[in-house]
């Protein structure tokens, strides 16, 4: 290992030397990382050549130092430059990331689920009574220090000497603190502590320990959860712990299930969360103009099959005499050109006029469920957008031994277009159920 960096450069230039006599270089691949040093500290000299075999070979020159540097980065990079502390802390988080993956048990998920990049970067150094360095992510208590220290420190911790003064284990520790651990021979831990921790390590010391004295918070807390659910007569589900998830800023179940049993969130504003709709969205929606719609002489409308109108564009109606319906139809349809000339005369014609609205509705999933016939999505999509005027957000249907099973998303604007809309549902032949999810 040579160890003088000029000397060191100084052998990598002499190989580029013996290898440019051996082969062709390509001046223009070349990369000197020696005089100009990647920011992670990664040097190396690449060259490439043209081998006699007319293929091109790329070289890469580095010492031991440089092999160390590539292979661990910034870490490697900072250890010879002689900061030994920072080193220490990210090789030991190196080595309980790599110890997580080959586990792949909970408590390694829940390291992963944890970790925050600025916790690499956000850190305090502080001292133990015998004066060595330690490294903590900012924001770290004296009991993430006990934790820091040993499984058994922590659980036995009673409270803490932070610069020879007597503090709760909740301090939050500055750089430059010396902190002691005042510890009683029982265990001490309680699902309060996990209110005082910060750090995944300081957590998962304390589930485990919970949970072998039989006080498990995660089940605590899904339990508590559950049963103020049930007051409010609602099931658990998937989409309601997204939805809870997303409230209340937490990543995991798992997460909110402990905060919740160690009574860091107490669920105080649950109620407010359940009624809260999905964010409310603006669009423009087209409705019917009442000029017409008060005409008692056709019993419903629809859109023309022949021209597939759409609202915004110019339209025209005409009244079939022998079903008393409404047939709207593009202006420039060929087919209501022949039935104006024929019609003239018996005020079968009618002028339609769809105005533009800019509503705000909320998001609202439903389930449906029928007997599978030909044309039931059509008739589900036709009451939903051409007859009530609802946007549909999504839809998904399957069918199964002549039965359909249904889900879709919709916009509308209260209660009232909602029931609405569902008992329109229920009038479509051979529909069964349709219920809000």
């Amino acid at each position: 290992l040579v160890t003088d960096i000029e000397q060191e450069h100084k052998m990598c230039y002499d190989i580029e030397q013996l290898l440019n006599q051996r082969w062709e270089p390509y001046t223009e691949r070349r990369r000197d990382w020696l005089k100009t040093p990647k920011e992670t500290g990664y040097e190396a000299l690449h060259s490439t050549y043209l081998t006699p075999s007319g293929n091109w070979l790329e070289v890469q020159i580095r010492s031991q130092r440089m092999e160390e540097i590539a292979e661990q980065g910034v870490a490697a990079h900072w250890k010879y430059k002689g900061i030994s502390p920072e080193i220490s802390g990210i090789e030991k988080w190196l080595a309980r990331a790599r110890e997580s993956l080959e586990k792949k048990d909970a408590a390694s998920l829940e390291f992963f689920d944890n970790f925050q990049p600025g916790n690499l970067i956000s850190v305090i150094y502080v001292f133990t009574p015998k004066g060595e360095m330690r490294m903590l992510p900012k924001g770290a208590t004296a009991l993430d220090f006990a934790y820091y220290i040993h499984s058994q420190l922590g659980n036995r911790a009673l409270a803490a000497k932070i610069n020879e003064k007597l503090m709760l284990l909740s301090t939050t520790l500055r750089g430059g603190d010396q902190v002691e651990i005042i510890t009683t021979e029982k265990n001490q831990v309680k699902i309060e502590w996990l209110k005082n921790i910060t750090t995944s390590k300081a957590r998962v010391m304390i589930l485990d320990t919970l949970r072998k004295n039989g006080l498990d918070p995660i089940q605590k807390g899904k339990n508590i959860l559950n049963e103020r659910l049930s007051g409010f007569g609602i099931t658990p589900n998937a989409r309601l712990m997204n939805k809870l998830l997303a409230s209340y800023n937490i990543s995991s179940r798992e997460e909110l299930y402990g905060r919740i049993g160690a009574g860091i969130e107490d669920l105080s504003t649950l109620q407010e969360v359940l009624i809260k709709g999905t964010p409310s969205r603006k669009f423009i929606t087209w409705i019917p103009s009442p000029d017409w719609k008060r005409r008692k002489d056709f019993n419903s409308f629809h859109f023309a099959p022949c021209c597939h109108p759409t609202p915004d564009d110019k339209l025209t109606g005409f009244i079939d005499r022998i079903t008393s319906d409404l047939y709207i139809h593009s202006v420039t349809c060929s087919r209501i050109q022949a039935l104006k000339r024929l019609h003239k005369n018996d005020n079968a014609m009618v002028n339609v006029v769809w105005k533009k609205q800019y509503t705000s509705s909320s998001l609202v999933r439903l389930t449906l469920r029928g007997s599978d016939r030909l044309g039931i999505i059509y008739d589900i999509t036709r009451t939903i957008s051409l007859i009530l005027c609802v946007n549909i957000h999504s839809f998904y249907l399957v069918t199964h031994d002549n039965i359909f099973d249904a889900s879709l998303e919709v916009y509308v604007q209260n209660h009232n277009d909602l029931n609405n809309l569902v008992e329109q549902l229920k009038m479509i032949k051979g529909m069964d159920t349709v219920k809000k999810a």
